[in-house]
């Protein structure tokens, strides 16, 4: 063995399959957890339109589709 081979390093291959591979790892994690949180949000929005939903009191009066200042007239009127 000459001098020069003991002082250099040894040379590396760069694992370039590896770094592909990893990128390639990355990005469908990335994508993946997108449409997760994606998927998430929209379940969160569906839940919360249901429970207000549940909390809504159906209607009990014939005219419950009239706006409200028309179904309190009578009442106004009333007051009078």
């Amino acid at each position: 063995m000459t001098g020069f081979r003991l002082i250099a390093p040894p040379q590396t291959r760069r694992p370039v399959g590896t770094l592909v591979a990893l990128v390639m790892a990355s990005l469908a994690a990335t994508i993946m957890l997108s449409n997760f949180i994606d998927a998430l949000h929209l379940s969160m929005a569906r839940g919360e339109s249901l429970r207000a939903a549940h909390r809504m009191a159906p209607p009990t009066r014939a005219d419950a589709g009239e706006p409200i200042l028309v179904a309190l007239a009578p009442l106004q009127r009333a007051k009078r």
